[in-house]
């Protein structure tokens, strides 16, 4: 495995495919860690080659290692990558707020905008946008993301996840 480059409106996308997700938020948009600021994210767990490379890259990323014994109680999947020592942990995210040009505030990003992610699922070979469903731990697929480097590092902006695999979530009933 290694990270790919493909195509999109927006331009040139790097892809990692082969990845686990651990959590997706792209339905609604969740506040960043301790600030009041909005954003669209995933963490997902990928193998340790990729992991290198964006280290190496030193993208401005969440990554982390996690244990194969910690793991499965964490993340309530299983091990992704069982003959690793540990499973690398990646989140990608974007703001939830774009500049608008006209006035220069800043604004929601429209939903059929291009630079809000979004999730799809691979159907007939076709990508259908299932963004709207509750996906649970444990999809399977690959992650598109842009990156921008300015004055703070290399930004890697999350812009799309393609599904191969879609876990639904199912609220579980209390137990009586």
């Amino acid at each position: 495995m290694s990270i790919s480059k493909a195509k999109g409106k927006l331009g040139e996308m790097e892809v990692i495919d082969g990845v686990t997700f651990n959590f997706i938020n792209l339905r609604i948009p969740v506040n960043k860690f301790e600030s009041e600021k909005k954003e669209y994210n995933v963490s997902c767990t990928i193998s340790e080659d990729d992991f290198d490379e964006i280290e190496e890259r030193k993208y401005k990323v969440s990554t982390e290692t996690v244990k194969n014994d910690k793991y499965e109680s964490r993340f309530k999947v299983p091990v992704p990558y069982p003959d690793q020592r540990k499973q690398c942990v990646v989140r990608f995210g974007c703001s939830n707020l774009r500049k608008d040009k006209k006035t220069g505030e800043m604004v929601e990003v429209d939903y059929e905008l291009e630079l809000r992610p979004k999730v799809f699922h691979v159907v007939d070979g076709k990508e259908v946008d299932i963004t709207d469903k509750m996906l649970s731990n444990g999809c399977k697929g690959s992650v598109f993301y842009q990156t921008h480097t300015n004055s703070f590092g290399t930004m890697a902006y999350l812009r799309k996840i393609v599904l191969d695999e879609v876990v639904e979530y199912v609220k579980e009933e209390p137990s009586v």
